[in-house]
């Protein structure tokens, strides 16, 4: 992991915690892409605001290549629209990716996709960094 990365990751966790906010980005509140871009902002690298518009960002990546730092895809309403977008914190020695992210109903925590609801919601992962 690339010292970018880690920079990144720890800007997140220090979030951890955090409620959520609908059209936050500061660590009073987060939405899903306010986290994102507050943290990926604090290392001096600008991404659109809208989870929709920052799933257009970098290259799609198959989930067997993702690393932490990626960012993870949702569309929580069904469908294929993006609706919800996390940053890869850690992948398990069983292929197991975890992210960190603002959920609606806990603020800013970290999920896994092995979880049932994050693995049906599950779009794809692209590689910004």
């Amino acid at each position: 992991v690339n010292s970018h990365v880690q920079e990144i990751l720890k800007d997140a966790q220090k979030y951890l915690g955090a409620p959520y906010k609908y059209a936050g980005n500061t660590s009073s509140g987060f939405d899903c892409s306010g986290l994102v871009c507050k943290v990926f902002d604090e290392n001096n690298l600008k991404l659109p605001r809208r989870s929709e518009d920052q799933s257009n960002a970098g290259k799609e990546i198959n989930i067997r290549d993702a690393k932490p730092g990626d960012l993870v895809f949702f569309a929580t309403a069904g469908g294929t629209r993006v609706s919800h977008v996390g940053i890869v914190h850690d992948i398990g020695s069983d292929g197991e990716v975890k992210f960190i992210h603002s959920s609606t109903s806990k603020g800013v925590i970290i999920s896994s996709l092995n979880e049932k609801y994050w693995n049906s919601a599950y779009l794809f992962v692209r590689r910004v960094l």
